[in-house]
């Protein structure tokens, strides 16, 4: 789970466009910016899985033991802090969150037992294209191999 976790932290599985929190602000201080009477509150949820102020020095790094405990047990983060199925805290909870994470460690773990990855193009960087969601350009290309 702490992989999968990271991971959409990281390479943002969902939207990366902006949505607005709240339209109309009535002025003063937000987390240390001014705001004016009548302006408007944006979150970015790009930007957000990748604040070292959240995250640590190491935002941008993959590394799934954030998310474990002292022990190797999962722990999860506020539900307001990682916002991987947007809002994913308060009255619009995405409904299919838990059915996600679910289909999402089954697939991982039944392709990781049957199969070994690797990339065709270990020198590739990859590119990305921004579109409704994020993809990848020209697409990850992999040799799957089937383990013994």
């Amino acid at each position: 789970m702490s992989v999968l976790m990271d991971r959409m932290k990281i390479q943002i599985v969902y939207s990366p466009f902006q949505f607005a929190v709240q339209k109309e602000f009535d002025g003063g201080q937000y987390h240390g910016s001014k705001v004016k009477k009548g302006g408007g509150l944006n979150y970015i949820a790009y930007a957000v899985g990748r604040m070292t102020s959240l995250w640590g020095e190491d935002a941008e790094t993959f590394r799934p033991e954030r998310w474990l405990n002292e022990n190797g047990d999962f722990r999860p983060e506020s539900p307001y802090k990682f916002t991987a199925f947007h809002l994913t805290a308060g009255p619009r909870i995405c409904l299919g969150k838990e059915l996600a994470y679910m289909q999402m460690k089954i697939l991982a773990a039944l392709l990781l037992n049957f199969f070994e990855f690797r990339l065709m193009d270990e020198t590739k960087e990859a590119e990305y294209r921004t579109m409704f969601t994020l993809h990848m350009d020209q697409g990850l290309h992999l040799y799957a191999l089937a383990r013994s």
